[in-house]
């Protein structure tokens, strides 16, 4: 099950990991995204250069950039961000391939995000939280917690 905690995702300890959803443009432009940015300049170059390597090909997928977990939920952005349903998905899809990355990440993983595709994306928590709460019983080595400001 989901943790959830008041305060600043980024006070999460150093040695944990930070999750966010993403789009495939190579764009960290708003939200917490923008934050991220801000914060690990490096980490968002590498995303940059990924992206517009592979492109669309990221939907559905997950990567690993140094502690910064990035599910790709959406291509777009903006007025151009896929439908609610198109990003449940892909957020189905980006955890399995989370699953796969966990197996390089250690045995005791503890992942901390915002409430990911609820903000600029537009898609209601619950029906992420869900998705989320699904994926977290079949890998009872990850702990998650949720940052709420």
């Amino acid at each position: 099950m989901i943790e959830y905690k008041n305060g600043d995702l980024f006070s999460a300890p150093e040695n944990e990991y930070l999750l966010h959803a993403c789009n495939c443009m190579g764009v960290w432009g708003g939200g917490v995204a923008l934050e991220f940015r801000n914060r690990f300049p490096n980490e968002f170059q590498n995303y940059k250069r990924d992206c517009m390597l592979y492109g669309k090909d990221f939907l559905g997928h997950a990567t690993l950039i140094g502690r910064i977990v990035c599910l790709f939920t959406s291509y777009g952005y903006g007025y151009n961000k896929d439908s609610e349903l198109t990003i449940l998905d892909n957020t189905r899809k980006s955890l399995i391939v989370l699953t796969k990355l966990t197996e390089l990440m250690g045995k005791n993983i503890h992942i901390n995000s915002p409430l990911i595709n609820a903000g600029l994306f537009a898609v209601p928590w619950e029906k992420t939280e869900s998705i989320i709460n699904n994926w977290l019983k079949s890998n009872p080595n990850v702990e998650w917690v949720v940052w709420k400001l």
